[in-house]
């Protein structure tokens, strides 16, 4: 033993002054790194707490500007915004934090009562009854959540088929290959669910009017014909980009074209 503690600490010594340092930085950096979104969020929690949203705020975009995200911190962002009635801002983060926690009820109660803010009431276009289950099924979970769940079932299936192929009493058997087979069949379910939330996740391009007010035009020209004005919070789908314009569609079915500073994307 104090051999080995002896070459190690020669292996060390025989390390330049420049290298230690270089180490120390490095390790040192990293440390800080790790500490530095956790001191903000500590700042940006005291602030909130003291009612001082826009500092909050600013403690907040200050980590996602270092390229930090989770669903925690979109969702105290949101609350800071929707306190300083900035309702465009407040369901933006919210529909984020959403969609790293699908399942979080009070990240979907806050939701609700922030689109219960907003002036525009357009009624959604009728869905098909089974598309909007699938829908709500898939918004649950998100794709590893759905993964998992669905390696779990095939897990609960080879056990199934293991009791069945090795177990001495039939009765046993017959339990455990009907177990695998159900499991089995269950299983295609979450992979579906994990494959469309993850082609959802991809290709669906929604975003939120952060403008108070904005003009819907019937093309990509402040000179063309004004369709309708609708304002701050509205959820859009986007459908195509023309220099700087979008073309959106509303909830209501509605098409037209929005400047892209109006908008940003979830």
């Amino acid at each position: 033993m104090y051999t080995m503690n002896t070459t190690a600490c020669k292996g060390l010594r025989r390390l330049s002054p420049v290298s230690l340092l270089l180490i120390f930085l490095f390790l040192f950096t990293g440390m800080t790194a790790r500490a530095q979104p956790d001191q903000l969020m500590e700042e940006g929690n005291a602030a909130y707490a003291n009612k001082n949203y826009e500092r909050a705020i600013e403690a907040y975009e200050k980590i996602l500007a270092d390229g930090f995200i989770s669903d925690a911190l979109h969702y105290n962002l949101a609350n800071a915004y929707f306190r300083t009635q900035q309702l465009g801002k407040a369901i933006l983060h919210y529909e984020k934090a959403q969609q790293l926690a699908p399942g979080d009820q009070d990240i979907k109660h806050n939701l609700e009562v922030a689109y219960g803010q907003q002036v525009d009431e357009m009624e959604p276009l009728p869905a098909f009854f089974l598309s909007q289950w699938w829908r709500g099924l898939r918004s649950r979970l998100s794709t590893n959540g759905w993964t998992i769940f669905g390696l779990f079932l095939l897990w609960v299936s080879a056990a199934g088929f293991l009791l069945w192929l090795m177990g001495k009493e039939r009765k046993r058997r017959k339990q455990g290959f009907l177990v695998g087979i159900i499991a089995l069949a269950l299983c295609v379910l979450p992979f579906a669910l994990a494959i469309s939330r993850k082609s959802y996740d991809l290709h669906s391009k929604e975003a939120i009017l952060l403008a108070p007010e904005a003009q819907l035009h019937f093309a990509p020209d402040t000179d063309s014909q004004v369709v309708l004005t609708i304002h701050e919070g509205l959820k859009l789908d986007l459908q195509d980009r023309i220099s700087d314009w979008y073309k959106v569609r509303l909830p209501n079915g509605e098409i037209g074209w929005l400047p892209v500073e109006v908008v940003s994307e979830i």
